[in-house]
């Protein structure tokens, strides 16, 4: 979806300004696939197992560069990384892990701006025990530098479980499982084959067929996941479907569904009920939801919380999560584009969302972009004490609580982050965690956008379906705006729509294989 360029750009150039010098990045003393570290275990080593239920704990040391090359999907305990940790753009590849935690100076990439990861890649977030003091793989493997340039992979028997499953600084406990954690100092590149059209809408109306016409399919294929935004006052009449095929006619991209879609789905102008007030101009959205690079839980379990009335007992449970979070350390670098976010969440639990910036401060050069995420039980992008943050072009659907969230925060204060033609559909107002008066009677409930602090830009956002709030601007921030001498000048909004019922910098790392 486009833009506004004369605005973006001037909006892209305030957070520039705000740029802080990058965290040093990794450097590679010695390098290697990862087929090739794991034949080179030092003697005396217990072989791992990789592959099936086995699952190791292994950590990519300091100054080594591990190419991720298996085809055979890898199961493993947890994945330290303090060097550089990329998964290699020859085939598609599978890495099954109840966690990944990047540290201080460790990179984990998939793909980079410049070159985006064209095949298939699949991260699984899964639940499991911690390394074992005893079984298989008993104890960690460290991939470190062999002494001549190449990698060695070496044993040690008794780890530091708190390396693989660290605490959260606020509550002390272990963070939990299926979870990818991006620690102060680390870097986070998560960049899918370019799809530049994420979500677009309808040219012309559609009724009960496998046809629609609608404004662009850039890059769009058959055997994409699509959803149809109702156009409806019931948002239920939101519908997902497969693409069959595209053809293009006299300029008209016309998309063929695999399943005929079961409601009307309006383009154009429908009349006003209410007299003295003009007819509406109503586009319905299309959105795509496939990716090739996707992060998800794989045995995403009901948590044992009761069905309510949200209409979808698939949102109470407990799923994948990318957390990332400096505590009074420098901010991480992440960039994550044309990414898709599904089975996520973790219902009910405080600070664990799909995509969550925690405590981060300034970070003008993270981005968001292009991103779906849907069924997610907890919630869906998060920014809390982030500042100067790019969230642009993402979809969010089927979404249990506010899907994008701009929380309050004492320590950093939310603020300068820039959202930009972002689109929501079906939040369902049913978290225990976003159910609460914030106003006083009347005002609890799940929204497309919630925010707290008005110090942020919003442009060309569209809110298509909630069971609460579309847009919501708490007033808890009038209360904090007055005590921190804030000024409401510093509150951008343009374009934004509710159809509601009821700055890019490139790291520059070494972009050739590790082999």
């Amino acid at each position: 979806m486009g833009r506004p360029a004369t605005l973006f750009s001037l909006l892209s150039a305030a957070l520039a300004l705000m740029t802080l010098p990058l965290n040093p990045q990794a450097t590679c003393l010695a390098q290697g696939t990862w087929t090739a570290a794991f034949s080179n275990l030092l003697v005396g080593s217990p072989a791992p197992v990789l592959t099936g239920t086995a699952d190791a704990c292994v950590r990519v040391a300091a100054g080594a560069c591990v190419g991720f090359n298996e085809t055979t999907p890898i199961h493993l305990d947890s994945l330290r990384v303090e060097g550089k940790f990329r998964f290699n753009d020859t085939d598609d590849r599978t890495l099954n892990a109840h966690k990944i935690v990047v540290v201080d100076g460790g990179t984990f990439r998939v793909g980079t701006q410049t070159n985006r990861f064209t095949h298939a890649a699949n991260i699984e977030l899964t639940d499991g025990d911690a390394c074992d003091a005893s079984g298989t793989n008993a104890g960690e493997y460290v991939i470190e530098n062999d002494g001549n340039g190449g990698l060695q992979v070496r044993h040690v028997a008794s780890p530091t479980l708190s390396d693989f499953h660290p605490a959260d600084h606020m509550s002390g406990l272990a963070e939990p499982n299926r979870s990818l954690l991006v620690m102060a100092g680390a870097t986070l590149q998560l960049h899918g084959a370019e799809r530049s059209t994420t979500w677009t809408t309808l040219s012309a109306n559609t009724d009960g067929t496998t046809s629609m016409d609608v404004e662009a399919a850039d890059d769009w294929v058959a055997g994409d996941e699509v959803v149809v935004a109702s156009t409806d006052f019931d948002m239920d009449q939101t519908e997902r479907s497969w693409i069959d095929s595209i053809t293009v006619t006299a300029g008209v991209d016309t998309v063929t569904l695999v399943h005929a879609l079961n409601h009307e789905h309006w383009s154009g102008l429908v009349g006003s009920s209410v007299a003295g007030f003009p007819d509406v101009q109503v586009n319905g959205e299309v959105a795509l939801l496939t990716h090739y690079v996707r992060l998800y839980s794989p045995d995403w379990y009901a948590s044992g919380h009761l069905y309510l009335e949200c209409g979808n007992d698939d949102l109470f449970r407990e799923g994948a999560e990318i957390k990332i979070t400096s505590h009074m350390g420098s901010a991480p670098l992440v960039e994550i584009e044309n990414i898709e976010v599904f089975n996520a969440g973790k219902y009910d639990s405080m600070g664990h969302y799909p995509i969550h910036f925690h405590h981060t401060g300034q970070s003008p050069d993270s981005y968001v972009r292009g991103v779906s995420v849907h069924k997610s039980s907890n919630r869906a992008i998060v920014l809390h004490g982030a500042q100067g943050v790019q969230v642009a072009d993402n979809v969010v659907y089927e979404i249990s609580g506010h899907a994008y969230y701009l929380e309050r925060s004492d320590q950093y204060n939310t603020k300068h982050n820039m959202l930009s033609a972002n689109l929501g559909l079906n939040v369902r107002d049913c978290n225990p965690l976003d159910t609460t008066d914030p106003d006083g009677p009347g005002s609890k409930g799940a929204a497309i956008f919630y925010f707290e602090d008005p110090r942020n830009s919003f442009v060309d956002n569209v809110a298509a379906g909630s069971e609460f709030a579309g847009f919501y601007f708490s007033q808890k921030s009038t209360t904090r705006s007055a005590e921190t001498g804030t000024s409401l000048d510093e509150w951008y909004m343009c374009g934004d729509t509710a159809i509601d019922y009821a700055v890019d910098p490139t790291i520059d790392l070494d972009d050739a294989e590790f082999s």
